[in-house]
């Protein structure tokens, strides 16, 4: 079963990690301590958030309610295909919030729920034909290059049956 953690750590772990060196800045700090205690998306939350960019599928919507992004236990997809992380619906930072990728992607029918260390995108599709499918973008794609998009699950709940294949 594929489980996720998510992207911070808690004072205990910080502690344990400057026993071995590691030296944090307060800054760091204070964004690890905040990664670490995002909880899952409320109903409510959910709701406005698919007022703003459409409706989810409901699989879609049973992951924000219980894990609300994080750091997936299997990350590969293929040899050449891996995601690093999910986005969360509550917004730590600019950077890693559902609100902000859906934007700065400029694409209305795709919504960016997860990435690789390339800063490639996982998206979902809100529209069309193969409505709430999973496609692998090419962040550095060339405009209009056809290779950009790639298909990788027919729905979220596929995605994660990829991932863990067990």
């Amino acid at each position: 079963m594929i489980t996720f953690r998510k992207g911070g750590a808690t004072l205990e772990e910080m502690a344990e990690a400057e026993k071995l060196g590691i030296r944090y800045k307060k800054y760091q700090k204070k964004a690890l301590l905040a990664a670490a205690a995002i909880t899952s998306a409320s109903a409510e939350e959910i709701a406005r958030f698919e007022q703003e960019v459409g409706e989810l599928p409901p699989d879609y919507k049973a992951f924000l309610a219980t894990c609300n992004g994080g750091i997936p236990s299997r990350t590969s997809l293929s040899p050449s295909l891996h995601i690093t992380s999910f986005f969360s619906l509550t917004p730590l930072n600019l950077h890693e919030s559902l609100h902000h990728q859906h934007r700065l992607l400029g694409l209305p029918h795709w919504l960016p729920i997860a990435e690789n260390a390339a800063g490639d995108k996982y998206l979902l599709r809100l529209s069309g034909h193969q409505r709430f499918s999973v496609h692998f973008y090419r962040h550095d794609a060339a405009e209009n290059d056809s290779d950009a998009f790639q298909s990788v699950a027919d729905s979220f709940s596929d995605l994660l049956t990829k991932l863990d294949p067990s």
